[in-house]
């Protein structure tokens, strides 16, 4: 297929600029991909810039601890735009009331800080369920044992007390090396099923591609959108997310698709990929292994 590239560099010459994905692109949550990390870095050495355009739900301070623990160069990358960074400005600037109830696990508390840290400006605090004004989900409480049917009840609760729900990673699964875990997106979805209100930060929505665009201006990077990439394994949020920006993508197949696109002997099927797009109503301009 006339789409398939063998290496990011085949590329170099048609963009400026890339918005990464990362988990399933850069690091399988355990460990970093080296060949990611050194086509990264080469694309940054050729005078490219490097966004990691990430839909977790923390910060990207925390983030950037994530990556420095598993491996992954600072060379890599010129700046981290999280889906939780977004969330956290429209809570901001937006009246949903001061009392939180969060549905996350305790690694995720990180993406309060900013609004607790500034001696009460904000005024926001944690509080049970029954007394919260809005939701904020960043996750599951333990991902590596639940999954949405676990939170039927909370769901029936919160609908009840008409609360909002902030959700600050609408991805529905994640791969943690082998294993396959729900994360807040899945939680959305069945909040939204029992007629919930649901406000979701992350790719595929615009803020986060905003969010992106104001720190490139505010580092003097002008440019159109032409010259960005877009790359990712989510084929409802990284490339639905660039088509709807009219943005260019690069898809990863041997990512949260594998088990569909990938052969037993570890390399890319193109019989298995033009099917699949066929059943798609997003594609990608380009498709590519692994990040390399």
């Amino acid at each position: 297929m006339s789409l398939i590239i063998k290496n990011l560099n085949d590329l170099r010459n048609q963009y400026s600029v890339l918005f990464c994905d990362v988990w399933g692109c850069v690091h399988n949550g355990i460990e970093a991909f080296k060949s990611a990390d050194l086509a990264l870095t080469a694309f940054r050495q050729s005078g490219g810039i490097v966004v990691l355009l990430t839909n977790a739900p923390r910060p990207a301070k925390a983030v950037k601890r994530q990556l420095d623990k598993i491996g992954l160069s600072d060379d890599s990358y010129d700046h981290i735009v999280t889906a939780g960074d977004a969330a956290l400005e429209f809570i901001k600037k937006n009246k949903l009331g001061k009392k939180i109830y969060h549905i996350g696990p305790a690694k995720d508390k990180s993406f309060f800080d900013n609004l607790f840290s500034t001696s009460g400006t904000y005024g926001f605090s944690l509080n049970p369920l029954q007394k919260a004004d809005f939701i904020v989900c960043t996750g599951l409480f333990n991902d590596q044992t639940e999954t949405p049917e676990n939170y039927r009840s909370i769901f029936t609760r919160a609908r009840a007390q008409k609360l909002s729900m902030i959700c600050t990673n609408p991805d529905v699964f994640v791969d943690f090396g082998e294993k396959r875990l729900f994360c807040a997106g899945a939680l959305a979805l069945s909040y939204k099923e029992i007629g919930g209100k649901v406000y979701s930060f992350g790719k595929p929505f615009d803020e986060i591609y905003n969010f992106a665009r104001k720190l490139l201006r505010e580092n003097n990077v002008l440019m159109n959108d032409t010259e960005i990439l877009c790359i990712g394994d989510g084929i409802h949020t990284d490339i639905k997310g660039a088509k709807n920006q009219k943005i260019h993508s690069l898809f990863i197949a041997n990512g949260l698709e594998k088990e569909n696109l990938i052969s037993q002997d570890g390399l890319l099927d193109e019989s298995k990929l033009e099917k699949f797009l066929k059943e798609q109503s997003e594609k990608p301009d380009f498709v590519i292994e692994n990040l390399k």
